[in-house]
């Protein structure tokens, strides 16, 4: 699934078997630099492959 952001003007690729009922990508650091069950959103710029290789 490709999902668009406006705030960044990008896409991001994400596989919905991948995750729960929903998925929430930060766009930016936590203001109190949580780190642990985080989802940047720039891990999420590629296109992953659908070919395994």
């Amino acid at each position: 699934m490709c999902v668009y952001c406006p705030e960044t003007d990008e896409c991001y690729y994400i596989s919905p078997s991948a995750h729960g009922v929903s998925v929430t990508l930060r766009i930016a650091p936590s203001k109190n630099g949580q780190l642990a069950g985080v989802l940047n959103a720039a891990a999420f710029r590629d296109l992953p492959s659908l070919i395994p290789g």
